[in-house]
């Protein structure tokens, strides 16, 4: 089973305009429905499953009573939003380098996902297409794809530069007018991926000197994503254990449900890879005690708390079964010289 994934920054501000316009309860609640953990709200740097984003934007539109909230934020999306990943792009020293440096660096932002640039007689073709398009939520995750790609040539031409038309992945709708009125030029509906032409001769347009901006190195785009998106489902759960730790013991069904599967399902395939969830989330929790345990003025008690448990006792039996010692000695190791 593969299980696409995008980086958290994908969130942008929703998360903002949502307890801002609706209240923290609300807030609350929409992560709630998604799987996701509240942790998110500040800490960007994990991978989520596409299908996670896609409920989240589909709570936001309800809790916001708009069913177009990638329509209603586009006109300021940027790829700049995403952080080093975005800054990386747009220093490339002409429109076709950053349009390049984009498709060849997706996978760090996503994993699944197909970008192009595909030669026409006339023009090329910027295309996209996420790897968990379709259903519930889709359309203001394709809103949002578009409005991103098309920051990209704007960095270099302006902000009043537009597409001849854009393609959307997504289904007909009566008033197709308002997303035409959003990105200034025809839309076309129904395709098979979230594109727009983009001539040949603008490629060569040079960074502006006023986007002059400190150099971002792919290296740096790694070292702040820590690393790349999860590619089995071993590597997914133990993302999304992690994420919750602190939260209370991760259990089997939220794992799931943040991945739209039944519990069932997901036990299969972790089988399928020769591993139990509870055996991966002992694990994973015994990893993150083990980093807490050897921080200075870290208690075992504070520790415990961190990473699910009820007592200290509770945590310090399972950590001796884990690792063979006690969480005190193991601590106390960690400080010797």
């Amino acid at each position: 089973m593969t299980t696409p994934t995008i980086t958290a920054r994908t969130l942008g501000s929703m998360p903002a305009l949502i307890e801002r316009e609706c209240g923290e309860r609300a807030l609350h609640q929409v992560f709630a429905g998604a799987g996701l953990p509240l942790r998110l709200i500040e800490e960007r740097d994990f991978y989520i499953p596409q299908a996670a984003l896609k409920s989240f934007v589909a709570g936001a539109s309800d809790a916001l009573g708009s069913q177009d909230i990638g329509l209603l934020a586009a006109p300021h999306l940027s790829v700049t939003d995403y952080g080093s990943w975005g800054d990386y792009v747009l220093g490339g020293a002409t429109l076709g380098e950053a349009m390049n440096r984009a498709l060849e660096t997706v996978y760090l932002h996503a994993s699944g996902d197909w970008l192009a640039l595909i030669p026409r007689a006339d023009d090329l073709l910027f295309a996209y297409r996420f790897a968990d398009a379709g259903g519930p939520g889709y359309d203001d995750v394709a809103f949002v794809a578009a409005a991103v790609m098309r920051s990209i040539p704007r960095s270099f031409l302006g902000r009043d530069w537009s597409p001849d038309w854009l393609a959307l992945d997504i289904a007909a709708r009566p008033q197709r007018w308002l997303i035409e009125h959003a990105f200034g030029c025809d839309v076309r509906l129904g395709k098979g991926c979230v594109a727009f032409p983009v001539s040949r001769d603008l490629l060569l347009t040079p960074r502006p000197r006023r986007a002059t901006c400190a150099s971002v190195t792919l290296r740096d785009v790694v070292r702040d994503r820590r690393r790349s998106p999860p590619r089995t489902t071993i590597e997914l759960v133990r993302e999304l254990i992690r994420l919750r730790l602190g939260e209370g013991r991760p259990d089997l069904e939220t794992v799931a449900e943040a991945l739209d599967l039944g519990p069932r399902t997901l036990q299969r395939a972790l089988a399928s890879e020769n591993m139990s969830y509870r055996n991966l989330a002992r694990a994973v929790m015994t990893e993150r005690a083990c980093e807490l345990l050897a921080l200075p003025g870290m208690s075992v008690t504070n520790v415990a708390a961190e990473v699910g448990y009820s007592t200290p006792a509770n945590f310090a039996r399972a950590f001796a079964a884990q690792t063979g010692t006690s969480p005190s000695l193991f601590k106390s190791q960690q400080s010797q010289p």
